[in-house]
């Protein structure tokens, strides 16, 4: 393939190549124990029957409306922590507590710091997918370039996307649209590969992309949508993305490039 005509595998990374969710599961029930011991509010708790999925829905609520309104930044999580712990207090008639709201601060930035390692499978497709120079491997993840940068070098997988890295604040069409035009990717014959139905495979599918659709992780945000129409393969273990491209590859020989919908 030429260099304005080159096919692209995109990978998402958070939850599809490292663990990410997790980790802003486990902050989701510190919060909720931590309100459960405080005055005022462990009573209406009590009374008003809230639960920890009741708290975890409310943060999660907030949270898509932050992600809508400004993207994923490295404070985000903090704010939906003290928003979802200010309409608690309300709903209680009880006044926040500062030094309450300072340590869910605190709580919310744990997730971003704490140790990735790659997903089974990651480094093991990665390095098959590489050895076939017609593929051109790119990362594209949302957040904060500081904290996704230092994500990839603690999983080890920097080595395979080389300059092909694009961090951005919040994925979309005209996002992924610049992506493909800044790697000169081919469209027809590219792929999307992620977690996140509303971030990356719908705005794929939109544009022409082939899709494979990892179902891994939980993020309330990326499960908010219906699936577009298209060229979509799901997988629930990430070496099934080489038994998928290699069938694809064949169809590319045999001078068949119509993939089947499914």
């Amino acid at each position: 393939m030429t260099q304005h005509n080159r096919q692209g595998l995109i990978f998402d990374g958070d939850d599809t190549l490292w663990d990410n969710q997790v980790f802003y599961d486990e902050v989701k029930l510190r919060f909720y124990e931590i309100l459960q011991r405080q005055g005022g509010l462990a009573e209406y708790f009590q009374s008003a029957q809230i639960t920890y999925e009741d708290a975890a829905l409310l943060i999660d609520e907030i949270d898509m409306r932050g992600v809508e309104r400004e993207g994923v930044s490295s404070n985000l999580f903090s704010k939906d922590l003290i928003e979802a712990y200010g309409t608690l207090s309300t709903a209680a008639g009880v006044p926040p507590d500062p030094r309450v709201s300072q340590r869910l601060w605190r709580l919310g930035r744990i997730p971003a710091r704490r140790r990735r390692s790659p997903l089974p499978g990651a480094r093991e497709t990665l390095e098959a997918l590489s050895a076939h120079h017609s593929y051109i491997l790119v990362l594209y993840s949302t957040g904060n370039e500081r904290t996704q940068m230092r994500k990839l070098r603690q999983v080890g997988l920097e080595e395979f996307f080389d300059s092909r890295v694009h961090i951005v604040p919040r994925k979309d069409d005209d996002t992924l649209r610049a992506v493909i035009r800044a790697e000169k990717l081919d469209i027809a014959s590219s792929w999307m590969i992620g977690n996140s139905l509303r971030s990356e495979i719908n705005p794929a599918l939109r544009l022409g992309l082939n899709c494979i659709w990892f179902h891994h992780g939980g993020w309330a945000y990326d499960q908010a949508e219906e699936r577009e129409s298209g060229r979509l393969f799901e997988i629930y273990a990430l070496p099934e993305i080489l038994q998928i491209l290699g069938q694809a590859q064949t169809r590319i020989a045999s001078g068949d490039y119509e993939l089947p919908d499914i």
